[in-house]
């Protein structure tokens, strides 16, 4: 796998563009032409302009089918570039990066990726909603992989990101039909049991992190914004009963014929706009806003935002949420 293309998984900025007009005019888009340099302008308006300082560790699970694969090439590629709007993408690393492997194939020791003590690692892999299980590893093995690997550091004290479905998500996430079948029959979720086990184990351990954030439903990383993304996990159940592929690891088996973005388009301008198409704009969403219930229905099939449909955080040692 080769996942460190420096241009849109190997087009140029102007085979982006013509792809993305593509896209736009065809009728499955419904969107306008005004509607994509909105979308373009927005990317290089509101999206990270600068270099995220981080460490980007991508894993494949052992039995990461070749589409799971594919997506994760997809979601990598998302989180290592810059949206300038013009070129839409520069190239410019977001942090260094290692990966996707599967975990036996990695550095022992990546402590390098890390610039500062501060800094937040992104784990990249699939998740679960029916095992407590990312790349293959618990939330305990999780933590004892993490501090092995960063153990030449002097100190960390920074975040731990997991860019992985359903992450975030434990029983209280339950949909009807989801106990019988059970899907999310956790207490906690996997992000707050990770977040509990790197608790520090004496005064001298060096490896702190402050907080573990998961995803609640189908995590992503938005093509135009470079932001973390949940997806209802029923609106890409709907959407993907009729695409050729799934990349949700334990999800139902795909039955249909019709392409799915996150595994079979390459050109990341085209996929954002065919995600679009598919499940809607982003609504963004944060604890605290207007209107904003745990309890209630999730906004949009996308959104981002911190909260009970998206993305939450847990203190490390107590787990509190944060």
């Amino acid at each position: 796998m080769h996942a460190r293309a420096t241009l849109p998984q190997g087009q140029s900025p102007a085979a982006a563009a013509s792809a993305a007009s593509r896209a736009a005019a065809a009728p499955r888009g419904r969107l306008s032409a005004a509607d994509v340099l909105a979308l373009q302008r927005a990317a290089g308006n509101r999206a990270t302009t600068r270099y995220l300082q981080r460490a980007i560790i991508a894993i494949n699970g052992e039995g990461d089918s070749d589409a799971s694969q594919r997506a994760t090439q997809a979601c990598l590629w998302n989180l290592r570039h810059t949206k300038q709007g013009k070129d839409f993408a520069d190239g410019g690393a977001r942090g260094a990066v290692v990966g996707p492997e599967i975990r036996q194939a990695l550095p022992s020791d990546l402590s390098r990726l890390l610039g500062s003590d501060d800094e937040s690692i992104y784990v990249l892999a699939h998740g679960s909603r029916y095992n407590a299980s990312i790349a293959d590893m618990s939330p305990a093995h999780l933590a004892g992989w993490l501090r092995a690997r960063f153990r030449r550091r002097a100190a960390f004290t920074g975040k731990i990101k997991l860019v992985s479905c359903h992450s975030g998500a434990d029983r209280s996430h339950q949909k009807p039909g989801d106990a019988a079948k059970r899907v999310y029959d956790f207490d906690r979720s996997y992000a707050q049991e990770l977040a509990i086990a790197l608790a520090p184990r004496s005064d001298t351990d060096r490896f702190r992190p402050s907080s573990v954030e998961g995803i609640v439903g189908i995590g992503w990383v938005d093509e135009f914004t470079g932001s973390i993304t949940a997806i209802n996990k029923e609106a890409y159940d709907l959407a993907t009963s009729g695409m050729a592929t799934n990349s949700d690891v334990g999800a139902l088996a795909a039955a249909g014929k019709k392409a799915n973005p996150f595994t079979e388009t390459g050109d990341a301008m085209t996929r954002g706009l065919e995600l679009r198409a598919e499940f809607g704009t982003p609504v963004h969403v944060e604890v605290g806003d207007p209107g904003y219930r745990d309890d209630s229905a999730a906004p949009a099939a996308l959104h981002f935002g911190k909260g009970n449909w998206g993305k939450r955080s847990f203190e490390v040692g107590s787990g509190d949420e944060l």
